[in-house]
C-alpha cells in the first residue's frame, strides 16, 4: 500500500541504498515528525523492516523486495481498482499492472490480497495455489500484513513511506542466503483453507469454551511458516495486544477502534 505525501523528510540517497541506511531513514522520520512515538514501537518499526528485507523461509531476499514493489503497486493497478468496483471480482479480466518480473500468480496473489481481501473465495485460493504453494502463499501474506503497519502509520504521520527500491543488498548471509523452505510438520488439516498449526485445547469448565484452542486463529493459520508468525506478531504486538499496553485509552476504546479499523479494510473476522 504505497501511501505518500508531497513532504517526505526523507534523505536524499543514489541509486543504491543498504538496509542500514533505511533504518537511519525511518529513525529520522520518526524522531522528527513532532509527534510522541514510543521506543517500542520505533524499534518494532525498525527489525520489521529488516526482517522483510530479509532471506525468508520461501522466497530469497531479492524475491522478497520485489514481493514489497508488488504490494505498493497493487494500490494503482488499473485492473485490480477495476476489480473492486465490480460486483463480482471475476466480471474483469486482464492483466496485471506489474511492476516486477514475478511470476504471474504471484502478483495475482499479491495484488488480490492488497486490494480485495473481503471477497477471495476458496476456489480462488484453490486456483492460484496450484502453482504457488500454500507456504508461499503464507508468507507473501504475512509480508502484505507487515508492510501494511508500516505504510499506514507513516501515511497516519503525513511522512512518506520508507522507499525499498533502491536496496542493493550486501554480502551477508542474511541477504544471499538461500531460503530453507522447510515446512512446519506439526500442523493439521481442520477444514481451513491451508493446514492450521497444532495447539492445545482449553480445560475449562465453561461450555462455550472448553475443547476450543488455546492459540489464535490467525496464529495457527500461518503456523506453516513460523517465521512467517514470529515477525508479523513482532511488528503487531507494539500496536495491538490483549494485555500490558502501554497506552493511554482505556481497553473498550481500543477495541472500538481496532473494530472500526477492522470494518473498513474488510477484515473477514
Amino acid at each position: 500500500m504505497e501511501l505518500t505525501t508531497e513532504s517526505s523528510g526523507l534523505p536524499e540517497h543514489g541509486p543504491n541504498a543498504s538496509v542500514q541506511q533505511l533504518l537511519l531513514d525511518l529513525k529520522h522520520c520518526y524522531q522528527s515528525c513532532g509527534l510522541p512515538i514510543a521506543d517500542n514501537v520505533v524499534a518494532s518499526h525498525c527489525t520489521a523492516l529488516v526482517a522483510l528485507l530479509d532471506t525468508g523461509t520461501w522466497f530469497t531476499a531479492q524475491q522478497r523486495q520485489s514481493i514489497l514493489r508488488e504490494i505498493r503497486r497493487a494500490q494503482s493497478c488499473k485492473l485490480c481498482l477495476q476489480r473492486r468496483e465490480a460486483a463480482s471480482p471475476n466480471w474483469v479480466q486482464g492483466e496485471h499492472d506489474a511492476a516486477t518480473e514475478l511470476p504471474k500468480h504471484f502478483v495475482e496473489i499479491i495484488h488480490r490480497i492488497a486490494t480485495d481481501s473481503g471477497r477471495l473465495t476458496q476456489k480462488w485460493f484453490q486456483e492460484v495455489t496450484a502453482t504457488a504453494s500454500a507456504q508461499e502463499y503464507i508468507e507473501i501474506t504475512g509480508m502484505l500484513a507487515m508492510l501494511v503497519i508500516l505504510d499506514s502509520y507513516a501515511h497516519g504521520l503525513g511522512i512518506t513511506s520508507i522507499e525499498i527500491d533502491t536496496v542493493q543488498f550486501t554480502g551477508d548471509a542474511a541477504h544471499t542466503g538461500e531460503p530453507t523452505r522447510q515446512s512446519n510438520a506439526a500442523v493439521v488439516d481442520e477444514g481451513a483453507w491451508v493446514p492450521l498449526m497444532v495447539a492445545p485445547k482449553s480445560e475449562g469448565q465453561s461450555e462455550i469454551t472448553s475443547g476450543l484452542p488455546e492459540v489464535p486463529n490467525i496464529v495457527r493459520a500461518m503456523g506453516i511458516v513460523p517465521l512467517a508468525v514470529a515477525q508479523f506478531f513482532q511488528i503487531m504486538r507494539s500496536h495491538y495486544g490483549l494485555q500490558d499496553m502501554d497506552v493511554q485509552i482505556s481497553r473498550p476504546q481500543i477495541e472500538l477502534i481496532a473494530a472500526r479499523v477492522s470494518s473498513y479494510n474488510d477484515c473477514f473476522y
